[in-house]
C-alpha cells in the first residue's frame, strides 16, 4: 500500500469512527425511546450512518474527486453508486451483529463494535471504487 492509500484508508478509518458514533446514536435512541428490537434498530441506524459517511467521504477522504461530477442527477447517481457499495459490508456488518447479540447473547453495543470492525474492509474497497477510480478517469 503506497503511501496516498494508506492517509485515504486512515481517513476512512476516522470517517468511519464518525460513522460509528451515528450508527451507535441511532441504535441506543431507537431502542431507549422506541422499544425497537435491537437488530431491528440496526437498519435505520445504517442508513443513517451510510449517508453521512458519504459525505464525510466525498470531502475529506476521496476529496481528489469530489468535484469531478456536478449536478444533482449525477450526485445522486453517485450517492446511490455509494450505497450499493456499502451493502456487502453492510450485510456482513449487521449480520454478525445479529448473530453475535441473538444467538450468543453478547451486548448489543459489543455486537455494533465487532460487527463495524468487520464491515470495514469491505466498505473502504467499496468505497474507494466508486468515489476515488471510477470517476478519476472522466476527469
Amino acid at each position: 500500500m503506497n503511501a496516498a492509500r494508506l492517509v485515504r484508508f486512515i481517513r476512512f478509518g476516522l470517517v468511519g469512527s464518525f460513522g460509528f458514533v451515528i450508527d451507535l446514536g441511532v441504535v441506543f435512541a431507537l431502542i431507549q425511546a422506541l422499544q425497537l428490537d435491537p437488530v431491528l434498530a440496526r437498519i435505520p441506524a445504517w442508513i443513517a450512518a451510510v449517508s453521512i459517511t458519504y459525505l464525510f467521504n466525498l470531502l475529506f477522504t476521496f476529496r481528489s474527486t469530489r468535484l469531478k461530477l456536478v449536478g444533482k442527477r449525477q450526485r445522486l447517481r453517485r450517492y446511490g453508486l455509494y450505497v450499493l457499495s456499502q451493502l456487502a459490508g453492510g450485510v456482513v456488518n449487521v449480520l454478525i451483529y445479529a448473530l453475535v447479540v441473538s444467538l450468543f447473547g453478547v451486548a448489543w453495543s459489543v455486537g455494533l463494535v465487532i460487527g463495524t470492525l468487520v464491515g470495514m474492509i469491505l466498505n473502504y474497497l467499496g468505497a474507494s471504487a466508486v468515489i476515488d477510480r471510477r470517476y478519476e478517469s472522466r476527469a
